[in-house]
């Protein structure tokens, strides 16, 4: 959509959240046609209708079209995602005036559609898995599910009212706890397509933060040192760590973690556990105090 015409053409580095991120840029993009919200775009015989869902980007795009499966028509919709990525500022010094109040356009957007299947980037946000399993036996009607559609988007709605809240005036720049002397070892992965990855041995997967702004780590059969900052209320970034070079075994999450480790953004405390989170809607990391 026009909204991200710029970001398409400057290879990424119009980006409002990842202009900087080098592992983020492309190869710079010229688009044919820049659509505005309510357009049309025909594909092998479909027409589908361009909705401006904006705040994830700025051209975020919702489409919106009708399927035919055994005489029946449906409504299908391809929701754009309104995620708030970690790192996102959406009160105080927004990461682009006005993205609060886009990111409710589109969620009113969404919810004024009524569709009777609908689908996204993510398979997790529509339960794609379960539904093709059910497919197999029931057929489209499987993916039919109006009221599935109404839930998410109210809880997309309430996951960002609360990240609203976080930043308003009653969140103070020290409501969020230091990781400073903290320890802790992995519970599960999840992933952003809502995959989740459990260790066979929490123990294995331990990070401790110092007040200094150094950390160790234990990543199962490796262990080494890095560094670690906070640059705003619930923001994380970790540095380059450095590991000793064991071969670990198969099914270990070491390759996943190194990684992802450059990624992570942001964390929360809640209930007595950390979860941090990876730019880009990737996915989060959850811990739970180690002993020391």
């Amino acid at each position: 959509m026009e909204a991200d015409v710029p970001l398409l053409k400057s290879g990424g580095t119009a980006d409002y959240l990842y202009a900087r991120e080098v592992a983020f840029h492309f190869p710079p993009v010229v688009a044919d046609r820049a659509l505005k919200d309510g357009d049309t775009a025909s594909l092998g015989g479909l027409t589908l209708t361009a909705r401006h869902t904006p705040g994830h980007t700025r051209g975020c795009t919702t489409w919106v079209t009708t399927v035919e499966e055994d005489g029946r028509p449906y409504r299908v919709v391809f929701a754009g995602s309104t995620s708030v990525n970690p790192g996102t500022r959406l009160v105080e010094g927004p990461s682009y005036a006005g993205i609060a109040a886009d990111y409710r356009r589109a969620l009113d957007v969404l919810a004024s559609l009524e569709p009777d299947v609908f689908l996204s980037g993510h398979g997790g946000y529509f339960d794609f898995e379960k539904k093709r399993a059910r497919a197999a036996s029931a057929g489209a009607r499987a993916f039919v599910d109006p009221e599935g559609y109404k839930r998410v988007i109210a809880g997309q709605r309430a996951n960002f009212e609360a990240a609203v809240a976080k930043e308003g005036p009653l969140a103070a720049p020290t409501a969020m706890p230091s990781l400073g002397t903290t320890r802790w070892q992995l519970v599960r992965f999840r992933g952003g397509d809502d995959t989740t990855v459990v260790p066979d041995d929490p123990a294995r997967y331990t990070i401790e933060f110092n007040t200094d702004g150094t950390l160790v780590a234990r990543i199962d059969c490796n262990r080494g040192r890095g560094t670690w900052t906070s640059p705003g209320p619930g923001r994380l970034e970790l540095g380059p760590l450095a590991l000793t070079r064991a071969m670990c075994g198969p099914d270990s999450l070491h390759d996943r973690i190194v990684k992802d480790w450059g990624f992570v953004r942001s964390y929360l405390l809640k209930d007595g556990h950390l979860f941090l989170s990876l730019m880009a809607d990737a996915g989060t990391y959850e811990l739970e105090p180690a002993p020391r």
